[in-house]
């Protein structure tokens, strides 16, 4: 088991990474760009309201640089307010706790305060039954774009909730450059329970570039309460290419639209190629074969869901 974290610098038994000090509730007083890799590691049930060994810093970390995860699971972590705790995996393992200092309860495993370049899975990595009080079950990128979410090699987002806010695996805070999934990897059973809940895997606050999976990855089973089964977007996405086999089957929504994908604004392009599919996903309201409403891809409302073919 190794755990490395690059540009790493320790006084009085607390880590400050990209050269800043702990300071105004955060890690890293100065965004300098770093990154962290995680290799070979199992998280398992680390507790959210245990104090830190540095207390005056919380749970959430600023980074512009790129987090990878290579064979590594974070689960059964919790972000809660109660606690007034974020991202509970990802400072426990930085600092051996989590802070009773943070706020909001956002990010379940692992809240990143601003921009982020990249948040990497690779090699049979996972984010798994880790739950939010409030916005992302498994991952929150609470005030800047991220760049680029990528799963490879069968990782996965599974069985993440949102109790009541949105995203249930991932939400991101502004822009997302690119979501990719790669050779079998995918999001399943993840939830996002709230009344007025939207996203079942991925809510974006900002623009998304591009929606990508490859090779038999898969999204599925996945719910929200309002709209968006499996993904959320309450600007626009350019791209959504699903190629190899891969699908985006069987998510759902309970009282609102777009079993599969809600689109707020507008959505680029939709290409199936291969073999994939998006099937059997179900809405309450809209949605339901593949309509678009209110405008769909020339600027309106776009819901989205069910039988593509």
């Amino acid at each position: 088991m190794r755990y490395l974290i690059a540009s790493q610098h320790s006084t009085a038994g607390c880590a400050h990474l990209g050269g800043g000090s702990g300071s105004g509730n955060s890690v890293g007083g100065h965004p300098t760009p770093f990154s962290i890799s995680l290799l070979h590691l199992l998280s398992d049930s680390l507790p959210s309201r245990h104090a830190s060994p540095c207390p005056a810093v919380s749970c959430r970390v600023i980074m512009q640089g790129t987090l990878t995860l290579m064979k590594t699971t974070l689960r059964n972590n919790t972000a809660d307010p109660a606690a007034n705790t974020d991202g509970a995996a990802l400072v426990a393992l930085i600092f051996g706790g989590v802070a009773s200092s943070g706020g909001g309860g956002s990010g379940g495993a692992m809240y990143i305060e601003t921009a982020v370049q990249r948040v990497v899975l690779v090699n049979r990595s996972s984010l798994a039954q880790n739950r939010a009080a409030a916005h992302g079950g498994a991952l929150a990128v609470g005030g800047g774009p991220l760049g680029s979410l990528e799963l490879y090699d069968s990782s996965t987002l599974e069985y993440n909730t949102a109790q009541y806010g949105s995203g249930a695996a991932v939400y991101c805070g502004g822009d997302l450059g690119q979501m990719l999934m790669y050779g079998g990897s995918g999001a399943y059973g993840n939830t996002a329970k709230g009344s007025n809940s939207f996203g079942g895997v991925l809510y974006a606050t900002g623009n998304v570039t591009r929606i990508q999976m490859y090779n038999g990855s898969s999204i599925s089973g996945n719910s929200a309460v309002r709209s968006g089964g499996a993904l959320y977007g309450a600007s626009s996405m350019g791209e959504i290419l699903l190629y190899g086999a891969s699908s985006i089957n069987g998510n759902s929504v309970g009282t609102g639209s777009g079993g599969a994908i809600h689109v707020a604004q507008s959505l680029g392009s939709l290409r199936l190629t291969d073999g994939s599919s998006i099937d059997n996903n179900a809405a309450a309201t809209s949605g339901e074969r593949g309509s678009r409403e209110h405008g769909g891809t020339c600027g309106g409302v776009g819901s989205w869901v069910g039988r593509w073919y």
